[in-house]
Order: C-alpha cells, then sequence, then structure tokens
C-alpha cells in the first residue's frame, strides 16, 4: 500500500513538473526577448503616473501634503522617462544585432548558391560560408564545432594515384627550378562533418562534428589543389580535368565524406597590433602547389595561415585550429608564450568557419589582437624559426575606411593583392567582426 502511494505521488510530481515545464520554458523565453518588451513597459507606466498626477494636481491645494506628494511622483514621472529614452536606444541596437544577424544568415545561404562571397563589388571566388562572426561576437557565440578522434584514412582514388605518378614530378620540377621550398608532410584530412542541433541558452544551437585523418600533401597537391587542371595536359591539353572527371561540386559541408579527394583542413589569422595595423606578409619562397595566378606587377599578401597537421593537438588530445594558428604566430611572427617571444597574442576572436570549394578545403579564420605595436612586431620578425616565409611585413590600419584596405579587398589595389581567396575571406571577416555587415557593405558599394 505504501508503495502505491509513493508511485502515486510520482506520478502527481510527473504531471506537475510536465505542466510546469511550458510555462517554466515560455518564461525563460520571455526573459531572452525583455529587451523587446521593457522600453514599452517604462512608457506605459511613465503615461500611467503622468495622467494620475494631472488628475491629482486638480484635486490638491497649494502647500499641502498632498500636493507635495504629486511633485513627488512627478520626480519619479521624469525618471522613468528617462529610463524609458535609455531603453528606446537600446532596443534600436538590439534590433540592429538581429537584422545584422538575419542578414549573416542570409548572407552565408548565398555563399553557397554563388560558390562565393559577394558584398557590394566585392567578391571573393570559391567561398562558402559555414559560420560567421557578427560585429559583437564571434562564430561561437552561436555555432559548436568539435573534432572527433581520429579516423581512418581516406582511400586513395585513382585519379590521384596517376596524378601522383604524372603530375609530382613537374611540380618538384618546378619547385626546384624556382628554388623554391616544397616537401611532402602530414596534413589532416577532414573525412566526415556531421551536423545536429543542441540546446544553449534557450536556443536551438547547430553544432558540427568534424572528423580527422592522417594525409600528406602531396596527395593534396596533385588532386586537390588542382581540381580544374588536367592530369596529364602535354598528352591532351583538351582532356577533362580532375573536377570534371570525379563530377563533384559539394554544396554543403556535410558532402566531404564523399569527396574523392584529400578535403586539407586548414587555417589561419589576421594579426593585429596593439595600435591597429594589420600585419601583412609579402609571400617568400614557399612553393604553393595551387598558385598559379600570374601577377608579377602586384606583390603577394598574405596572413599568418597553417595547414593543420596531426600534431595540432588540444589537451583533451583533438585537433584544435588555435593550437594551429599558436604555432603560426609563434614560427612566423615570435608571438607566444615563451619568454624567447616579443610579445603575446592578447585576445583570440573566432571570426569565420568556411569550405574553399576551389580546393575542397574546410577553413577556419581568426582575429588575433597583440599586445604589441607594429614597429615592435617589425623588429619581432625577423628572428621568428620560419621568417624565411616571409619576403617583408608591412601595415595597413584596421580600418575599411582606408583606401588601402578597401582597394585590396576589391582586388585593385595597384601594388599589392591578396594571395589567394583564403587571405581575402581572412580580412573579410576580421573587418566584419570589426564593423559590422553594414558598414561593411556600405563601404563596398564602389
Amino acid at each position: 500500500m505504501a508503495r502505491s502511494g509513493q508511485l502515486t505521488k510520482d506520478a502527481d510530481r510527473a504531471v506537475d513538473s510536465a505542466a510546469v515545464t511550458p510555462i517554466r520554458s515560455w518564461l525563460a523565453r520571455m526573459r531572452l526577448r525583455s529587451w523587446i518588451f521593457r522600453p514599452f513597459l517604462f512608457l506605459m507606466v511613465g503615461l500611467i503616473l503622468l495622467v494620475l498626477c494631472w488628475w491629482l494636481f486638480g484635486l490638491t491645494t497649494s502647500d499641502s501634503f498632498w500636493r507635495e506628494a504629486v511633485s513627488a511622483i512627478l520626480g519619479a514621472v521624469a525618471t522613468i522617462i528617462g529610463a524609458t529614452a535609455i531603453a528606446f536606444i537600446a532596443l534600436r541596437e538590439q534590433l540592429r544585432r538581429v537584422e545584422e544577424k538575419r542578414l549573416l544568415k542570409r548572407f552565408e545561404d548565398l555563399t553557397w548558391k554563388h560558390s562565393s562571397i559577394r558584398v557590394g563589388a566585392m567578391e571573393i571566388p570559391g567561398i562558402a560560408v559555414v559560420a560567421s562572426a557578427t560585429h559583437d561576437a564571434g562564430w561561437d557565440a552561436n555555432t559548436i564545432v568539435e573534432f572527433a578522434p581520429e579516423g581512418s584514412p581516406r582511400a586513395t582514388d585513382e585519379l590521384t594515384a596517376r596524378a601522383l605518378d604524372v603530375t609530382l614530378p613537374k611540380l618538384q620540377a618546378q619547385a626546384e627550378e624556382r628554388k623554391l621550398t616544397f616537401f611532402d608532410d602530414d596534413c589532416v584530412d577532414i573525412v566526415d562533418v556531421d551536423l545536429t542541433t543542441i540546446n544553449r541558452d534557450g536556443k536551438r544551437r547547430p553544432k558540427f562534428t568534424f572528423t580527422p585523418a592522417k594525409a600528406r600533401y602531396f596527395d593534396f597537391a596533385v588532386s586537390s589543389s588542382r581540381l580544374d587542371a588536367p592530369v596529364d595536359p602535354e598528352v591532351d591539353p583538351l582532356q577533362p580535368s580532375l573536377r570534371q572527371l570525379w563530377g563533384h561540386g559539394p554544396s554543403s559541408l556535410l558532402e566531404v565524406s564523399a569527396l574523392p579527394a584529400v578535403a586539407k583542413l586548414g587555417c589561419g589569422t589576421v594579426a593585429v597590433t596593439k595600435d591597429s595595423r594589420i600585419v601583412f606578409g609579402i609571400r617568400g619562397k614557399t612553393f604553393i602547389a595551387s598558385d598559379s595566378v600570374s601577377d608579377s606587377a602586384r606583390r603577394s599578401l598574405h596572413f599568418v595561415a597553417e595547414g593543420m597537421i596531426p600534431k595540432d593537438l588540444n589537451q583533451e588530445g583533438r585537433v584544435d585550429p588555435k593550437v594551429g594558428i599558436t604555432r603560426g604566430l609563434d614560427e612566423e611572427l615570435n608571438i607566444g608564450l615563451s619568454s624567447r617571444n616579443i610579445g603575446r597574442v592578447a585576445e583570440m576572436i573566432s571570426t569565420g568557419v568556411f569550405f574553399d570549394q576551389q580546393r575542397w578545403q574546410p577553413c577556419f579564420s581568426y582575429l588575433s589582437r597583440l599586445d604589441i605595436t607594429w614597429d615592435e612586431v617589425q623588429t619581432a620578425a625577423p628572428i621568428a624559426r620560419d621568417a624565411w616565409e616571409v619576403e617583408a611585413l608591412i601595415s595597413l590600419p584596421f580600418d575599411i575606411e582606408h583606401a588601402g584596405v578597401r582597394q585590396l579587398l576589391l582586388g585593385t589595389h595597384p601594388d599589392f593583392r591578396l594571395a589567394s581567396n583564403h587571405a581575402a575571406a581572412m580580412l573579410w571577416f576580421a573587418l566584419l567582426h570589426n564593423h559590422g555587415y553594414h558598414v561593411m557593405r556600405d563601404h563596398l558599394l564602389s
């Protein structure tokens, strides 16, 4: 009988919980949206008190206690009116943020449709946006990315095997002739991406789970980085490209598992000094297999960018792009936490996740705010371990209003060009976080 009574009580609690849960859920949603109702609540209370004071004022006599009480209430009304004005200013700012997030979501969807980032007169080809920072937050405020344990390597496709035999010797000969560094390192291939949603802060958030696997750089160099080139143009210059032969055109990050070639994971960061200068590097003598752009009149500018390696692991033993960025800043700019480093990263902001459809590369971009000035960076960089990768450093203001910065994004700078669509995307995401979508769009209209 006691057992039955206990079961009844448990059932009653379960019913009560089920009844309360929707109410609690509704209250939680209302709390998240309180910024909408607050100014109107202040306005309504202020109007009620104002009407009440007007009515009471006529019922009281001069120098009476009640006249003094009405005057005190009028003072409270003035305070409420001030609070209402502040609340409406906050409402306007919040509505702007909501509108920006809506526009960015639509913008991200369009990048997959157009296979490019298009804003005003700017176009960055081949870039499809997965997640983007807003003016007030990094992309990781609304999107979760995790890395699974290491998976099985991707099987080598027969076209990749053929390209290793035919194309690789030619690339090695080109690198030797131009005295460029070109070697076969381990890299990280993303062999699968899974998408789920989880509840965070009362909202459903997308969660991407990346499965990494080991691969070799030469496999990437002869396949994914040369998708629009034929395997052996000397035999038949009109033969189909690798992309045409494979017949793949990913329309989603979730399709990487079906790719016949390496989806090499990349990461990069725009470094900004304490005095708000962007640090650019003029590309040095490193062979980039996919760099086929001939533009001798303009020098190529790039940022700290790294192909992820299997050793780029966090404390949990998982692949982590931030570890790759930390390594790159140390090797290329002598920025890090050790006593030999001349500066540190004061803040690292996650600005973008994108998929490069030109090379089938998932990439993570960041904004690294340094705790040293541009003059100090110039002093530090030459003693970095990989300073040979950069012929020289230059800087521009971290501001879209600067003509040189706009010209780089628009591709119209007379002396320099961004080294790749990756570099252009990283600069776009960093400036987007700094200025917001509306400001960026307005400055890129012409």
